[in-house]
């Protein structure tokens, strides 16, 4: 009982398994509503809109008002109430006929507190889970049935209200990325000076630019960089994170990774690398990316080294235009629609003076450094709203708020 405190007096403690029923029944039905982990939503129990994507495995399958709780480590904050009959991931449990209000459960599986105690009992190295014993032993509080439904309204009403804020801020948000990405593509496309003359690009997705301005194949600007980690230079990798390269995530001696890190790709600093595989898929997000070092990277991805007298930061943020209007997608090819330099080198593309692509690249750096600074702020007012309703739900159910049944 440690992670709910104290409890009003007249409340009952009761584990978990002697209240819910653990389902395991199985689907291998196509065509069936499908949950995977990234379609819940952390901490809030709100289900996100789901893919076509079928997964190759056997799966659970619940039905409408079950509780789906995740007990995968880095994701045991993820439940949600299925709002119908369907299957999901085998990594969720499928909680069943409550004994209480079931929205009620939801919320208390909803505590930041009892996610950290059934977090503490996981185990494995590489995807730690919970074991359902422990979760199934966890105590919970049980009002009476009068005072669950009276939390649950006032749980409703509060986090609704929450819910809409956020909403509010993420709107602004998405209005911030999309007045960041035409910034980024009206700079590189038509310069930025208004009162520059005009010429036809010839290119069809740019149209206009400025009449002093050369277009070129970007063949002459860029080279394939295919060169192999054949000798084990390099024994960190980097990967793609929102549109930058990070270094990799890697865990265990560095030895056991050699195998695949002596056929990835010896990127230099300021090589330009694109993920372009399975163009199609929509949610892969950010394609483009400029090292910041020299280092290695799949040899999956398109990396492209500029040639003299281009600035590859311009190039860079002319890529990430082309990314953000699926451009890519065309030129694609395959079953797994692919981009591969063969067809990238083809393209035509804008080329300023030096001087002027310098100009372009600082212009942009310091709009974006703007819109960005507006961007943290709404986070951070996200941040703070999903923290105190997480306090809020956790000191209702466990009955540090009172709620009146009127």
């Amino acid at each position: 009982m440690k992670w709910m405190g104290e409890i009003p007096s007249h409340w009952k403690t009761v584990r978990l398994k002697r209240t819910v029923n653990l389902v395991n029944e199985k689907s291998t039905g196509n065509g069936i509503p499908y949950i995977a982990l990234e379609n819940i939503e952390s901490y809030t129990g709100r289900l996100l809109p789901l893919s076509n994507i079928e997964p190759d495995s056997t799966c659970n399958s619940f039905k409408t008002n079950d509780v789906l709780f995740c007990k995968l480590r880095p994701y045991l904050t993820k439940c949600v109430l299925a709002p119908y009959d369907g299957k999901c991931t085998s990594e969720l449990l499928v909680l069943r006929n409550f004994s209480g209000d079931t929205d009620f459960l939801h919320y208390i599986l909803l505590s930041p507190n009892l996610v950290a105690d059934i977090n503490a009992s996981t185990y494995g190295s590489k995807m730690p889970r919970a074991n359902w014993n422990y979760i199934g032993s966890c105590a919970i509080p049980i009002p009476f049935i009068s005072e669950q439904r009276a939390i649950v309204s006032y749980l409703n009403n509060k986090v609704s209200k929450i819910d809409k804020y956020i909403s509010t801020a993420e709107k602004k948000i998405a209005a911030l990325d999309e007045l960041k990405q035409v910034t980024i593509a009206d700079a590189v496309t038509h310069g930025i000076n208004p009162n520059a003359s005009m010429k036809d690009s010839a290119i069809p997705w740019i149209g206009m630019v400025p009449e002093h301005w050369e277009v070129k194949r970007a063949a002459i600007m860029f080279s394939e960089n295919k060169n192999k980690n054949s000798k084990y230079e390099f024994s960190h990798a980097f990967k793609f994170n929102c549109g930058t390269l990070v270094p990799k995530d890697e865990t265990g001696d560095v030895s056991e990774y050699r195998d695949t890190y002596e056929a990835y790709t010896i990127i230099k600093k300021n090589d330009i690398a694109i993920n372009c595989l399975n163009l199609n898929y929509d949610f892969v997000s950010q394609r483009v990316a400029i090292s910041p070092n020299k280092g290695i990277l799949t040899s999956a991805y398109l990396i492209i080294t500029p040639r003299n007298g281009v600035n590859p930061y311009y190039y860079n943020y002319l890529f990430k235009a082309m990314d953000s209007k699926k451009l890519f997608h065309g030129m694609g090819t395959g079953i797994r629609l692919t981009l591969s330099y063969t067809e990238l080198k083809k393209q035509f593309l804008p080329n300023p003076s030096f001087t002027e692509q310098d100009e372009i690249v600082a212009y942009i750096d310091r709009k974006v450094a703007q819109i960005d600074k507006m961007k943290v702020l709404e986070l951070a007012q996200i941040d703070k709203l999903k923290e105190y309703k997480q306090r809020l739900i956790s000191d209702v159910v466990t009955g540090k708020v009172k709620v009146t049944n009127e």
